[in-house]
């Protein structure tokens, strides 16, 4: 799943960063949706738990698949929600 991501950039010296896989950025919109949306109120708390979380782990340059492990189940459910606010869109539409 995560072979799916955004180019990857390579530097002069050699090194080469991978890009960030799409469901990552899936999460990341179906997140902002929730809060757009405004249906309950813990999509704000949650979504600044996890960017202050997301700092503290960039902040000590862990790049390591095991700190990222905290967030993979936010991640499922942020591309669930996306699911979720475009299912109650397109009903929203047919009732029209």
């Amino acid at each position: 799943m995560s072979a799916i991501r955004t180019p990857d950039t390579t530097y002069p010296d050699g090194y080469v960063e991978r890009g960030i896989p799409l469901y990552m950025l899936a999460a990341f919109l179906g997140l902002v949706l929730l809060m757009l949306r405004r249906a309950w109120p813990f999509p704000i708390a949650w979504g600044l738990a996890i960017a202050g979380l997301l700092l503290v782990v960039l902040l000590t340059a862990n790049v390591k698949p095991r700190f990222r492990l905290f967030f993979e189940p936010y991640w499922f459910l942020g591309c669930a929600a996306v699911l979720d606010v475009l299912g109650s869109w397109i009903s929203r539409i047919k009732r029209i």
